[in-house]
């Protein structure tokens, strides 16, 4: 089942076309498909979720640390983040860093992560 909703966080189909999946993969794997099947789908589709936005949050500052990365580049990369936060944040009650933390604007997220890419250019004391 994780693998089901592995594909489909990472494909993300159009909402007739995860019905089509679906219904090809319950004719297909009638085995696995039994019980209770849908709920366990939606939780491990909810995993996904969450997992992406924080190995996207890890993934996306290190691009910006680094600087590589010109302003457009910068702020789309902000602006996939705070999407996801946001998709996130529907899932189960949120901690209290995410409820801060989905509040701020996507210039103020970007503002943080420049700030830590001089900060880490600095020697340790």
């Amino acid at each position: 089942m994780y693998d089901v909703a592995s594909h489909l966080h990472k494909i993300g189909y159009l909402p007739e076309d995860q019905e089509a999946f679906l219904a090809a993969w319950t004719a297909a794997e009638t085995e696995a498909a039994i019980g209770e099947w849908l709920r366990d789908l939606r939780i491990y589709l909810e995993h996904e979720r969450v997992k992406s936005v924080i190995v996207d949050a890890v993934r996306y500052s290190k691009v910006i640390a680094q600087g590589s990365a010109d302003a457009a580049r910068e702020e789309a990369l902000v602006a996939s983040v705070v999407g996801k936060s946001r998709l996130a944040r529907e899932v189960g009650r949120p901690s209290r860093s995410m409820r801060t933390g989905g509040n701020r604007s996507a210039r103020t997220i970007l503002s943080h992560a420049k700030y830590w890419r001089r900060r880490s250019a600095e020697p340790l004391p």
